[in-house]
């Protein structure tokens, strides 16, 4: 922690030459009590420990950077790795129709918030150094291209990702894409984003997964998915579902069904309940996917598994939060042995300033 101290000085001292950039530093780490392996302390809800962040924004560019620790104690045992520089970018605006960005900040067209998964089709660039150029003709309209990692080789067409974004006044926006993740994988997405009605949000979308590895069918798998969010001053409600009809040859249909209500109980306080449903989601087994293509389901047909957590968030003002409740899982197959249900509780606490 003593060698994150000395970084995050450094870091802040760094940064003050972007006179008017925003600094921000976060430490966001979670005790749990589990059935099966007792009392941990790990990292919080989104994976890391401590993050230090800052941007800067100019008429002609600008720049991010995230650090984080993703492991706690890491820095003990591998002071070499425990600190990773997971996201920047850096930008350049000559005018007011055309930008030129490079780094490794993902590009989200949007993204659902029941629980953190880029749904295919929102994610471009997701995890990999990349550049691209975006250019705005009129007024709401956004054309971009750029290639990202799989394509700094002599096979630039590996990388290569172009989008569109049209923002229709009082109705919403729409968006299409493609993404060639690599020398096999590609991808085909258009989404549907309506927020003409105060309060509420609903976005439909749609990818096509292309795949020519291993002989098997060119058209991998179809997704759909829509987000439906709605709130007043009282509560939040969201409901999410996004479906993968697979290719024969990779698998059986798979889905995952989401939920989220939010009761506002004063400014302070707010309890919520969660609850997901998975089968056959995800490439490594039931779970959220992480932008992963997710072409074969692995496991067996038909598993499902079955997350419910009610947790309760409260703010104690000046950055400081905390977030108290449980997690209960329940599968059609053994979590751990002999054991389809399992839980945890978790108390999380998150500093930011």
């Amino acid at each position: 922690m003593k060698k994150l101290l000395c970084l995050a000085a450094a870091t802040v001292l760094g940064f003050a030459a972007f006179a008017e950039g925003p600094l921000a530093l976060t430490v966001d780490t979670k005790a749990t009590w589990d059935s099966e392996n007792g009392l941990d302390v790990t990292a919080g809800d989104d994976d890391f420990v401590v993050e230090i962040k800052g941007s800067y924004e100019a008429e002609k560019g600008g720049a991010l950077f995230r650090l984080r620790t993703l492991d706690v104690g890491s820095v003990w045992t591998a002071p070499a790795g425990a600190i990773l520089l997971d996201r920047y970018e850096a930008w350049v605006k000559p005018n007011e129709i055309f930008k030129v960005s490079i780094g490794t900040n993902p590009v989200e067209l949007y993204n659902e918030e029941v629980k953190w998964d880029v749904p295919f089709g929102a994610g471009i660039f997701e995890g990999g150094k990349h550049i691209f150029a975006e250019f705005y003709p009129v007024d709401g309209l956004t054309f971009a291209a750029g290639i990202g990692e799989a394509g700094f080789s002599k096979d630039v067409q590996d990388g290569l990702a172009a989008w569109a974004t049209y923002e229709i006044s009082c109705v919403g926006s729409v968006s299409v894409e493609y993404e060639s993740l690599n020398a096999d994988q590609k991808r085909l997405g258009f989404q549907f984003n309506y927020n003409g009605i105060d309060n509420m949000n609903l976005l439909l979308g749609y990818s096509a997964m292309l795949n020519d590895a291993e002989n098997l069918a060119y058209l991998a798998q179809h997704r759909a998915s829509f987000d439906f969010r709605m709130s007043n001053d009282n509560m939040a409600f969201e409901v999410f579902d996004e479906a993968i009809i697979r290719n024969k040859d990779y698998g059986d249909f798979g889905d995952r069904f989401a939920a989220k209500f939010s009761y506002f109980l004063n400014d302070s306080v707010t309890p919520w309940l969660r609850a997901q449903f998975f089968m056959n989601y995800g490439d490594g087994g039931n779970g959220v996917g992480w932008s992963a293509p997710q072409l074969t389901n692995q496991t067996a047909k038909d598993d499902w598994l079955v997350v419910v957590e009610p947790k309760v968030s409260i703010d104690f003002g000046k950055g400081v939060s905390a977030v108290l409740g449980a997690q209960v899982n329940y599968a059609s197959y053994d979590l751990a042995a002999d054991k389809k249900l399992t839980w945890s509780i978790p108390v999380e606490f998150i500093v930011a300033f």
